[in-house]
């Protein structure tokens, strides 16, 4: 195994662990997650739908087929939790554990998604260079 895949997959893991855990506390409804949901005004379909999204993140990032896409819906829903954290929430008592974890995700994902761009085509095109596809701008 290729020293880049072994650490993707360390940060995949992580990132699937802490998705997992907190996707946990959402479906079960635990008073933290209740209460952090209620302060948003986005109680109770919100955090479903967040944990339900939070928890096929975590799978995706367990499959080899699915791992960029695992590791873009992971990105996409830590941004959104970041967003929160920054403008509401705060990063105080317990939304600011909450908000070093989503800082945390936020990184192994983004980490993966790079390191595992050339598994993905629209991912391949976006980080192409134009001599990487054996095109020129040279006349």
């Amino acid at each position: 195994m290729k020293p880049a895949n072994l650490f993707s997959w360390i940060l995949q893991l992580a990132a699937s662990a802490v998705l997992i855990m907190a996707s946990t506390g959402k479906l079960t409804s635990r008073p933290e997650s209740v209460a952090i949901f209620q302060q948003l005004d986005f109680d109770p379909g919100g955090r479903f739908l967040i944990g339900t999204l939070e928890l096929i993140a975590a799978l995706l990032l367990l499959v080899p087929q699915s791992i960029v896409w695992g590791a873009v819906l992971g990105w996409g829903i830590m941004t959104g939790a970041l967003i929160a954290h920054c403008s509401r929430l705060g990063f105080q008592g317990d939304a600011g554990a909450g908000g070093l974890m989503a800082i945390a995700v936020w990184i192994c994902c983004t980490m993966v998604i790079f390191l595992r761009r050339k598994q993905s085509l629209s991912l391949r095109r976006m980080f192409a260079r134009d001599d990487d596809e054996g095109r020129s701008d040279a006349p």
